[in-house]
């Protein structure tokens, strides 16, 4: 086949704009750091970063809910110490009321202090975080205490879904703590109420004091069972930290170009166009038409 001097012209432009793309290429994962910028480039990759991508979307959502676990359970530990150390204080003020010798003035400061006390249990009771009362059931936006007494009927919890196939209350409902009832049929704040009516009426408050110790023994219980779900909890905290840097590492290891390779792969490309611009400027030498002009 012969040769014509536009034929070479012809294939030194298709081969250089071949060796310009290639620079091109080269030069976009260069400064995006990726290796590739449009899945059509290269689809296997491309499907398996927008997996690892929606893998690490629903594990930080595992993440956040595991935040308002951790916000919700950690604010039901504090009042419940708060309400072990009522606790404490409420049978110390009984023991003083218990004993007979005690002037009528003296037995109602301490009824006085009894109701404060109530009062102090009811704002436990109504706990919030961003609005929501936490003693409430899944009823988050009604006060449970008010009034003077509980008010909620709510028992329902709120689960929260901290991974496939794992899920946890955030909730302990009102009614199931502050809601126990004695032997004598009373709640706590009943119970409270029997204390303040027995110091007013000079009552036996000795004999309530059974009472309190059903519900301090109640409250402690809740309080342990709680400290348990803490510990589950740092454990899947772990567990999805682990496996948000396991993901983002593969997600890496998919995308990220080689910084270091590229720019060698960079510095070869740049010589083949040097040297394909040099052997074109040879090519393209005058020819005998050229002179007959």
């Amino acid at each position: 086949m012969r040769v014509t001097q536009n034929m070479l012209a012809n294939r030194f432009l298709l081969n250089l704009n071949n060796s310009m793309n290639r620079l091109d290429r080269l030069q976009e994962q260069l400064s995006s750091g990726k290796k590739v910028s449009k899945p059509s480039e290269d689809p296997v990759i491309a499907v398996r970063s927008i997996a690892y991508n929606s893998q690490i979307k629903v594990l930080n959502q595992y993440k956040r809910n595991l935040d308002t676990a951790n916000n919700w359970i950690q604010t039901t530990d504090a009042v419940l110490q708060e309400a072990d150390n009522l606790f404490k204080t409420i049978r110390e003020k009984m023991v003083q009321g218990a004993n007979g010798a005690m002037d009528p003035q003296a037995r109602e400061a301490i009824a006085r202090e009894m109701e404060q006390i109530k009062e102090q249990l009811g704002s436990i009771a109504n706990t919030s975080i961003a609005g929501r009362y936490i003693f409430a059931g899944s009823d988050t936006l009604k006060k449970p205490y008010d009034n003077g007494a509980l008010q909620t009927t709510n028992a329902e919890r709120i689960p929260v879904e901290l991974g496939k196939g794992i899920s946890m209350d955030l909730n302990i409902p009102g009614v199931e703590l502050f809601g126990f009832q004695d032997t004598s049929g009373r709640n706590v704040f009943q119970f409270l109420d029997a204390v303040v009516n027995a110091l007013d009426n000079n009552g036996d408050v000795g004999a309530l004091l059974g009472n309190l110790q059903e519900h301090e023994n109640h409250f402690l219980k809740i309080h342990s069972g709680l400290g348990a779900n803490m510990n589950r909890l740092d454990m899947i905290q772990n567990r999805l930290d682990a496996q948000i840097q396991n993901t983002t590492e593969l997600l890496s290891k998919e995308e990220d170009a080689d910084l270091a390779q590229l720019i060698i792969h960079l510095n070869m490309q740049e010589n083949v166009h040097r040297a394909a611009l040099g052997a074109g400027a040879r090519i393209m030498q005058p020819t005998l038409m050229d002179f007959l002009r």
